[in-house]
């Protein structure tokens, strides 16, 4: 799959839905499904007095998560427009924005797996 055509939003509800089918939560019933604008990135959840926010695309507290839990190695590309480069075994996604390569990373091992 080509993550680079989807929003940080869609990858972002890919990498939660991924965790909800390995045990983890939210219910993916609980799952907010569609973002409230255009801007939106975050996937929330609740129960209408607690709301949860996930963003691993452009925050390092749910990037950093899917890092450390997945074992993911993160480097910067020298000589190249700015890339950083996320990979573990033959996974590997190239993007300007680190966090988002983490995320792209996580959903190409688990497309296989």
């Amino acid at each position: 799959m080509d993550y680079s055509e989807l929003s940080d939003f869609e990858i972002n509800s890919k990498v939660i839905h991924k965790i909800v089918n390995n045990g983890g939560m939210p219910s993916l019933e609980e799952i907010m499904q569609l973002p409230n604008s255009d801007e939106q990135t975050f996937v929330q959840w609740g129960n209408g007095c607690n709301w949860l926010q996930f963003d691993a695309c452009n925050k390092w507290s749910d990037a950093g998560q899917l890092m450390e839990d997945n074992n993911i190695d993160l480097i910067f590309i020298e000589n190249s427009d700015g890339e950083w480069s996320a990979s573990k075994k033959h996974y590997e996604s190239d993007n300007k924005n680190p966090k988002r390569a983490i995320a792209e990373c996580f959903l190409m091992m688990k497309e296989v797996g």
